[in-house]
């Protein structure tokens, strides 16, 4: 965990020292390359997303749908085994 934060500290004190050469201009026009760089990747990820869930909808599988089966009849003697319960005792 110690190095991971030494890690950390490097690069904080690595990136100030790199924005810190560059004028507030240079400095607004790094930071709008970036957005618009992570603007068209995060579009391109979300497109492709969209393409392939319609290409999948595309070729619907038929499904296989099946009746339902009828239960078995319960026997009156079997209910018989089954105990009530009391809830005076439970309260």
């Amino acid at each position: 965990m110690k190095k991971y934060s030494q890690f950390q500290e490097w690069v904080s004190r690595r990136m100030e020292d790199l924005c810190s050469r560059l004028t507030p201009q240079q400095q607004t026009i790094v930071t709008l390359v970036l957005f618009t760089l992570f603007t068209i990747c995060s579009l391109f990820v979300m497109g492709d997303a969209l393409y392939q869930m319609g290409k999948k909808d595309g070729r619907r599988e038929q499904l296989d749908i099946k009746h339902i089966d009828s239960l078995p009849i319960v026997k009156p003697d079997s209910l018989k085994q089954i105990k009530p319960i009391k809830f005076e005792n439970y309260g």
